[in-house]
Parts: structure tokens; sequence; C-alpha cells
């Protein structure tokens, strides 16, 4: 019974605001963000107070909604990088606001920590479970590996993800 409280009194001190989260960033660091289950809310949030930032590299695999931090308004503030140049992306790419890795989407975990910096992974996952569990639902893919080796982990709690098990799940 202690364990099941301890976990649950860690989980309530770590929510806060998106804006609480993104400032405990770094100018300059390198951010990872989550495919499959995207952060939008804490993407937004980068945007919006992209003045707070300088120099601070982004990657992630693929986004399948707009990717506001590869946008020409984010040069000095966000470098966006992917190997997956998707119609959100393939114009900024094009316009050289946004980079095109190349690379097969099995070896991205093997850039990570070398030629794509992680100090920070920006990642989607469920609200805990009974035991203190999160699941990166859908993101089964580079984002364990992003939040085993990031300085800091910003979660985005979302209840309308899939609970998946396996390799895809971090206590809170």
């Amino acid at each position: 019974v202690w364990m099941l409280m301890d976990w649950k009194k860690d989980y309530q001190n770590k929510i806060m605001t998106p804006e609480a989260a993104i400032a405990l960033i770094k100018p300059g660091e390198g951010l990872v963000i989550s495919e499959a289950s995207t952060p939008d809310v804490l993407i937004s949030t980068l945007a919006a107070n992209k003045e707070r930032f300088k120099g601070n590299r982004v990657f992630n695999v693929i986004n399948l909604s707009d990717m506001k931090l590869a946008h020409e308004d984010m040069k000095g503030h966000f470098e966006y990088s992917t190997i997956f140049s998707s119609a959100s992306v393939r114009e900024d790419i094009n316009m050289c606001h946004a980079h095109h890795i190349p690379a097969h989407f099995h070896g991205v975990p093997g850039l990570l920590g070398d030629t794509v910096p992680c100090d920070v992974a920006v990642l989607a996952m469920t609200p805990p479970d009974s035991e203190g569990y999160c699941s990166l639902s859908l993101g089964v893919d580079y984002s364990i590996k992003a939040a085993k080796i990031a300085r800091l982990v910003i979660a985005e709690c979302n209840d309308q993800l899939p609970y998946t098990f396996g390799n895809s799940r971090i206590h809170v």
C-alpha cells in the first residue's frame, strides 16, 4: 500500500502546465518528439513561446499534423530535422527551414544521442495505470530510448491514447 501511494504523490508533484514544463528546457538543448502519439499541446506551446529558445534542435520521425517548429518563423529558435518528409514538413524542407536526415526507420534509436541530440524527450503517453506505469501508446518506436537517455522527459498525458504493453511503459 505504501508503494501505491508513493507513486501517486510523485505523479501529483510532477503535474504542471505546458508553459511550466517547457520552461525547464535550456537554450541549445536537443529535443526528441514522439511521432505516432504526437504531443500537440506541447508542440503548440513551444511554438507560441519561441522567444524563450535559441538554437534548440528538434527531431521527430513523422508528424501528420502541422509541425509548427519547422516553419520559417522558428529560425534561430528551433532547428527541425526528420527522416520522413511528410506533407506537414515537406515545404519547410524544400525551403531549407527544416532538414531531412537520410536514414532507415529501424536505425533511428541508434541516431539518438550522437547524430541527433536528445537532452529532452517530449512525449505523449497515457495517464498512469494502477501500478504507476504510463504507456507510450502508439509510440513503440524510438520514444522509449529517448526517454531513457534524456536529461528531462516532458510528457503530455492523453486519456484518449490506447494503452500498449511491451517495451512501451514508463513509471512515473
